[in-house]
Order: C-alpha cells, then structure tokens, then sequence
C-alpha cells in the first residue's frame, strides 16, 4: 500500500537463504519503492501517537511488530532509507528509532538512514538487537516487552551511534585511534545547534575516550571554519558563478565550484574500486567537461581489470607523458571535506544539476527561435521536455 492506503506493488520474501531476500513488482508510474514505507497507512495514527517511528528492514518485521502490538512500525522496503521515505516520514513525526538486521548490509543501510535523517532533522535513535537477529527473530523468540524494555535500556542517539562505529574501526588504546575517533565525530558535532546538546556530547565523548573536553573544544575550533566552507560547498549554496574560497585547504587560486566537483570526483573515482563503477553508472565518463578528466577516466577504465586503485600503480601504469602528468596533478587535489560518501553524494547532485540546467537553456532557446516559426508540434514537445527537466531539477534540490 502507499500512505492512502491504495494497492500500489506486490513484495515477497524468500524463506531460506537465498538472494535476493526481497522481491518487488517493478517500478511502475504509481509505484517507486524509494518513495514508499511499507505499513505507513496502518502506523500513521500510532505514529503520530507516539511521536516516534520504528523503521525496520523488511514486511515480515512489520508484521511481527504489530503482531506484538508495536504498531508504530514501518519498513523502508527491503532497501537502505532514502531522503524521499525520510521526506514522507516527516509528516507525522520528527522522531525516529531505526532497527536494521544484525548482518553487514543491514549494519551499512543503518548507518546511511542515519545520515538521511540527521540531515532531515530528525532526533533520531539506533537499536541494535543482540546476537545478531534480526527485529522478527528477536520478537518471536522474545516477546514485545522485550523490545519496549530494549528499546528503553540499549537504544543509542545518532551520535552515541557513531562515536561505537568509530571506536570499533580504530584502537583507542593509542593517541592516534582517540585522534582519528574526534577527527570522525567532527562533521556531526559541528552539525547539532543546541550548545547544550553539543556540551554533553562532547563531556561524553570526552570520558568515553578518556581524554579532555578542551581537547575536542580546540579540534572543534580549528576545524570550524574549513568545515562550514564544506558544507556550504556540498550542500549547493555555490552556483557556476560564486567562488569557493579554498586557500586553506589546497595551495591553489579561487574556481568555480562546478570544476572542484569534477576534479575531486575524478579523484575519488581513481583511488577506489567501488566509487569508480558507482559514479560510472549513474553519470557514465561524459560527465566531465574537461577532456583531461575524461582521458584519465577511460585509461583506468582500459586498465580496470588489472589496476590494484594504488595511486602509484596508476602512474606506473601511464605511457604517455602528458597523460601521466594529468594524473599525478589529479592524485596532488585535496578533497574538501572528510565524509567521503556525503561529498560522493553531493558532487553527483551537483553535476546531474548541472547538466539539467544546461539542458534546460537550451531548450529555452530553442523554443524561443522555434516561437518565431510557429513550429507549434516541436513546441510543444521541447515544452514537455522542459517540464520534465525542471521536475527533476526540483527533486535533485529536494
């Protein structure tokens, strides 16, 4: 059902092992699962009850969550929390508990709806169920006074969340795993707007890792403003006109932001596996406007099978001078910024807008000399393009 309550898909789910865990009837015009919660028609009233929403991962953890009376329960359709589910969700409450499997991939689609919802505004909560079950499992083999009594004595806050995912990648043993935990926890901090709030999360910080609050307050300081020129940079606020001011970060002159968001993707691109066949993917290679950019993009995509994303295997690997010299200057730019997936994110956004746009000045122009023809048919369909070149133009703004 969609949130009216209307049949939009069917889903199902294997019942052993096999993958994919989740099937969907296809996307069609009344139904795109990245714009839906399964059971938001049912939980919509307790939701707005409770002022919270639980978000699980699949049907079969709704439904176990209402038949044990948790009835303020939706599920993000098998899929990790997209900033449309996040948008809708926001009708009826701007509190959230979050409750993905135990297994790898649900522990990763947590952490993106995390960020999804922190960027939403929402308070947002993380449980983690023990010995790795999932909200079904532990419902059956427990009973719903269990979850109540866990989700009061063992849910964490967003940023409790985070400062345990990043304890558990680096050994606070050492000042240099402290270092990198406060180094990772920096973006999210500098983001809360209540100084109280931020007060005690740094005093809890702070004591978890056992070092001193003036130690986080200075790190905070002195990476405010680097920070706040980031996020005013991903998050849009620059057009193909404004400048980014990026002296303190790279030992270069001022350019627009549209030519930091191809290089430092470029960047990113050649130096991980991953990024590199993601970005080509949603952008393919013609992305870029500077030839110097493509021509690196296809050498590594000559050398894909045999490349190990070392930056000095890349280099090695490059016969022509010219070539060679345009990657090392590629491998020397800084990326402004430390969250790698929020910049991916953002540097995606900024280029398809960007292409949108420049679509849509053609097209203007187009029709504008096609007006004085009286090309009535043409009009019309350059019109419709338009239309929906500016649909997405709003959704990638959204």
């Amino acid at each position: 059902w969609d949130y009216r309550g209307k049949v939009v898909a069917f889903g199902g789910r294997v019942m052993g092992d096999e993958l994919p865990k989740y099937l969907n009837s296809p996307e069609t015009l009344i139904f795109n699962k990245s714009q839906n919660l399964y059971g938001i028609n049912l939980a919509a009233t307790d939701i707005r009850k409770c002022d919270e929403a639980i978000i699980v991962e699949g049907y079969m953890d709704v439904v176990a969550a209402r038949q044990f009376g948790i009835n303020n329960t939706v599920a993000s359709l098998g899929t990790s929390l997209t900033p449309d589910q996040g948008r809708l969700l926001k009708r009826y409450t701007s509190h959230v508990l979050i409750s993905y499997d135990a297994d790898t991939a649900g522990a990763k689609a947590a952490f993106r709806g995390l960020e999804i919802l922190d960027n939403l505004g929402f308070r947002v909560r993380v449980l983690t169920l023990p010995n790795g079950l999932d909200p079904d499992e532990f419902l059956h083999r427990y009973n719903g006074k269990a979850w109540m009594q866990l989700m009061q004595n063992r849910a964490e806050s967003f940023l409790e969340y985070r400062l345990h995912v990043a304890v558990a990648k680096h050994n606070i043993k050492t000042i240099e795993g402290k270092a990198d935990v406060v180094k990772e926890l920096l973006p999210v901090i500098s983001r809360i707007k209540s100084q109280v709030e931020k007060d005690q999360y740094i005093k809890f910080i702070a004591r978890h890792l056992d070092i001193s609050q003036e130690s986080i307050y200075a790190e905070l300081d002195r990476k405010m403003g680097y920070l706040q020129n980031a996020d005013n940079f991903i998050r849009g606020k620059h057009t193909n006109n404004t400048r980014f001011q990026v002296n303190e970060v790279i030992q270069r002159d001022r350019r627009d932001a549209y030519t930091i968001a191809q290089k430092s993707l470029c960047r990113l691109m050649i130096e991980d596996r991953e990024t590199f066949d993601r970005v080509e993917k949603v952008l393919g290679f013609d992305f870029t406007d500077m030839p110097v950019l493509a021509d690196v993009l296809r050498f590594v995509k000559k050398i894909y099978a045999d490349f190990d994303w070392h930056p000095s295997t890349l280099v090695e690997k490059v016969d022509d001078a010219k070539l060679r010299q345009s990657v090392a200057e590629l491998l020397l730019e800084e990326i402004p910024g430390e969250d790698r997936e929020m910049l991916i994110r953002d540097y995606i956004k900024m280029i398809q807008l960007h292409k949108l746009k420049k679509r849509i000045k053609e097209i203007q122009a187009i029709i504008h000399d096609q007006e004085k023809k009286n090309l009535t048919s043409e009009t019309i369909t350059l019109l419709q393009e338009y239309t929906k070149l500016q649909q997405q133009v709003q959704q990638l703004k959204n």
